[in-house]
């Protein structure tokens, strides 16, 4: 049956005499790619996420924990932290059986393309693109990343392979397979959008073209767009219950067209997460948009109005993207290829750049542009489909090395062809001593290598990737407590960038964290003195004099952090506390209002708005930020001040109601082992004239405080039991 079914989808090797081909090409593919993670593993990176992979791992654990989905799941595309998730959750969130997975699945990528290669061409062209991409080390290393990219190349050769075989055989579980992986490759990479409705269309068109009935295609093209439907509903539909907006689509789209789209793209391109990236990612809800979908309008109308605005400007983007595109490096962004090679001397052997020339893509390219010239013919249309709308998808947005990924399969597949060709001409004229061809043939490979190599480097390749890389292991050493392991890190980022401002001002946090503030402050002021206008140091310099009690200095550091960094909450928050503590309480509101538009789920501004507003007899304002609060992160302690709140919000007649109910939950949130909150809750009974329940409430409440020696409420608590009359007393003691 397993061999009918392969038959089916047209692999015949798996019961001709070369079944041996593959899983010797699996395995091959499978061991290089064991042997570099192996490598990779000496790594300080390997366990600690970075950037993008922080963010998916983040994701995952919360997911596989049993937390909830939040809106921030759709921020980037759905399908990889929904995997990674599922890993987590039978592996106990092992990021090396994550990582396993996903050179397995790039070991099957290599299988299909070389399946890919065969039907397009012939074995030999099939046997070439194999191993091409067993070895090919962009490949190989963001499938051992917490990143989505060796799923995006597994969608890209398992389409194109979907395609051909459906072409030729119109079978309908492979039509539906087509669909399902259709919509997979979507909610892994959007940018296969615009290639599928093209793909999928031309197929339909391809059935009209072969005569087949109206009927039977309209037929297939069910079962087809069924396959999508079945994974693109459910992911809208789980969207909409989380933002009120059915779509597929993640919701950073805009602001990537954005960040690559604008007058000053080469510095948006190199944001980094921290204040700067906030303040990007905040400019919508400071602007005044208040949902999703103003915030999505607010950056897609920013793009079309530097578009229209300024024409050759957006040109010269697109142009310039065009050129990192098909540039032979492998261009960076949040990952620098380059910086593992010292990790693996398999890996450092597959890919390397001398001077503009990068290999293996510079040498890939120009024999597919061989393939293409010789053999055009014999290449499937929906090769030339993918090649161009996806290209076209990526330089709209931005260009980066991993995102250029997707489109290699087409490319390998097209360059064995090229390969074969340009080996069997060089033989021919080796045999008939043809030394000029022979030269000819060289130089024009050597020209097209070279002319994909000329432009760069570019804005992003500036960047000391590594030095960073050190400090974001140094700085979760540190929140780890590994203090040491911390330093070392950061005097390795240092060594390799000594003008590294994020270096030191981790160095800062240490000596702050200790209560060394002489030493903290040298540091600060050496990251202000590398860059004036680094607003997180300004910020740790408050705290700094904030901790000291110095509340004078450390507003004059976070009023200038907010000047050069207007979207830094934490700032607003920490302005609006010092105007708390002398007493300002209506500066302390302005404050803890404006960061909760940069941020409208900080728990933390909630709450100290809700405090301020006790303090000026505001009793209904401060449920209000006490109840949001709650609402974002129920906690025991916000269940317990709302049902204070509101008994004291109306002193005529209470609200006893909604104090017992809170009181309630407070208890239950501290799994009723909360003596405080029993006896509150015993208070509030009494106050209703239910005199056993509080008894009841006070004897729990008791048990309690014993157990906890809690002596004082103890005591307090044995006078309510011994003569409740008393009520009143004490429950305007506990309610101070």
């Amino acid at each position: 049956m397993k061999i009918s079914f392969f038959k089916n989808i047209g692999i015949k090797d798996t019961d001709s005499k070369n079944f041996w081909i593959p899983i010797i090409l699996f395995v091959f593919s499978f061991l290089i790619r064991i042997i570099i993670l192996i490598g990779f593993s000496k790594s300080p990176s390997f366990n600690v996420p970075i950037i993008d992979e922080a963010n998916y791992n983040e994701l995952a654990r919360a997911l596989a924990s049993g937390e909830k989905m939040d809106r921030s799941f759709f921020w980037q595309p759905f399908f990889y932290p929904f995997f990674l998730s599922i890993v987590y959750f039978f592996t106990d969130s092992s990021i090396l059986v994550a990582k396993v997975v996903q050179i397995l699945v790039g070991s099957l990528t290599s299988l299909l393309i070389y399946f890919l290669a065969k039907e397009v061409f012939d074995r030999k062209a099939g046997i070439i693109a194999g191993i091409t991409a067993s070895l090919y080390a962009p490949m190989i290393l963001f499938e051992t990343l917490l990143l989505s990219e060796g799923w995006a190349v597994f969608f890209s050769a398992l389409l194109l392979f979907l395609i051909l075989k459906v072409r030729k055989s119109k079978n309908l579980l492979l039509i539906f397979l087509l669909g399902i992986i259709s919509g997979l490759s979507i909610i892994a990479r959007p940018t296969f959008l615009l290639f599928i409705i093209v793909a999928l269309c031309w197929l339909i068109f391809d059935f009209f073209l072969g005569k087949m009935p109206v009927k039977l295609i309209i037929y297939n093209g069910l079962v087809l767009l069924t396959g999508l439907f079945i994974i693109l509903f459910p992911v809208s539909l789980k969207n909409f219950t989380l933002t009120d907006n059915f779509t597929f689509l993640p919701h950073s789209g805009p602001i990537n067209l954005f960040i690559g789209n604008n007058p000053d793209a080469d510095k948006t391109i190199q944001l980094r997460p921290g204040t700067d990236w906030d303040n990007m990612v905040s400019m919508a809800k400071i602007n005044g948009a208040e949902t999703l979908q103003e915030e999505q309008r607010y950056y897609l109308k920013f793009f079309f109005n530097y578009m229209l605005s300024d024409p050759i400007g957006f040109i010269i983007g697109i142009f310039n993207k065009t050129l990192q595109f098909f540039s032979s490096r492998e261009i960076p962004r949040t990952t620098d290829l380059y910086i593992f090679r010292k990790y693996s001397f398999v890996f450092s052997i597959l890919v390397w750049n001398i001077g503009n020339f990068g290999f293996p893509f510079g040498l890939l390219l120009p024999l597919a542009l061989i393939g293409i010239f010789y053999n055009h013919k014999k290449i499937p249309v929906y090769f030339y489909f993918l090649l161009l709308t996806y290209s076209l998808s990526i330089i709209a947005v931005f260009v980066s090395s991993r995102l250029r990924l997707p489109i290699i399969p087409a490319i390998i597949v097209i360059a064995s062809a090229g390969t074969v060709t340009f080996y069997e001409n060089i033989k021919n004229q080796i045999q008939n001593k043809k030394w000029q061809k022979i030269i000819i043939a060289t130089v024009l490979i050597i020209t097209l290598a070279m002319s994909v190599s000329i432009p760069g480097p570019f804005a992003t390749e500036k960047h000391n990737y590594e030095s960073e890389m050190l400090t974001i292991v140094a700085t979760s050493c540190l929140g780890k407590g590994n203090v040491k392991d911390s330093i070392k890190y950061l005097n390795e980022a240092l060594k390799i960038n000594p003008k590294n401002k994020i270096a030191y001002r981790v160095f800062g946090l240490i000596y702050l964290i200790h209560d060394d503030f002489r030493e903290a402050e040298e540091f600060f002021k050496k990251a202000i003195s590398l860059d004036n206008e680094y607003a997180e140091a300004y910020y740790d310099y408050g705290n700094l004099y904030y901790m000291l009690g110095n509340y004078d200095e450390a507003l004059i550091k976070f009023k200038k952090t907010i000047e050069l960094s207007p979207y830094f909450f934490e700032a607003e928050i920490n302005i609006g506390s010092i105007f708390f503590l002398k007493r300002n309480f209506n500066e302390a509101i302005f404050h803890f209002e404006k960061a909760l538009k940069i941020k409208p789920e900080n728990v933390i501004a909630h709450k100290k708005a809700g405090d301020a507003f006790m303090e000026i007899g505001n009793f209904e304002k401060a449920i209000f930020y006490f109840y949001k609060a709650f609402i974002i992160s129920p906690d025991a302690d916000t269940a317990y001040i709302l049902a204070n709140l509101y008994f004291k919000n109306n002193p005529q007649t209470y609200d006893i109601d909604e104090s017992i109910k809170w009181a309630k939950i407070a208890c239950r949130l501290s799994s009723n082992t909360n003596a405080e909150y029993l006896f509150m809750l015993a208070v509030i009974n009494l106050r209703m004239n239910r005199k056993d329940q509080a008894i009841d409430n006070a004897e729990k409440a008791l048990s309690f405080a014993d157990s906890s020696d809690e002596n004082e409420l103890a005591a307090e608590i044995k006078e309510f039991i011994k003569n409740n009359k008393l009520y009143k007393y004490y429950f305007n003691i506990i309610y101070k």
